[in-house]
């Protein structure tokens, strides 16, 4: 099963650098990164309203919570968004091609 993790970021290349590091590990196929956008939010009581990049990682669900976990482990924010969502759908030679490149062991 094809599993996608959603997370934002402050900058562009913060994104970008944790798709590299998720890549060059292999925990990941690979990650599309969407230009800058609004977030409104809460934070610490205050409603906040900024400029965010957004992530998506495509991953294998076997390697679902240890991209989870690195990515809120080595993430920049103190509270970051990691969102998984599994894509009981998916095209097979997608995920045939994705389970091909996920492999933390090569």
């Amino acid at each position: 099963m094809l599993t996608l993790i959603y997370t934002t970021f402050e900058t562009h290349q913060d994104a970008v650098q944790m798709a590299k590091n998720l890549l060059e590990k292999r925990l990941i196929a690979c990650a599309n990164i969407n230009p800058p956008h609004t977030s409104l939010y809460h934070w610490k009581g205050t409603t906040c309203e900024g400029q965010e990049v957004s992530a998506l990682f495509k991953t294998t669900a076997a390697m679902s919570e240890e991209v989870k976990g690195y990515v809120e482990q080595t993430h920049p924010y103190d509270c970051p968004c990691v969102v998984v969502l599994e894509a009981d759908d998916a095209s097979r030679s997608f995920l045939s091609w994705a389970e091909e490149q996920v492999n933390p062991e090569v």
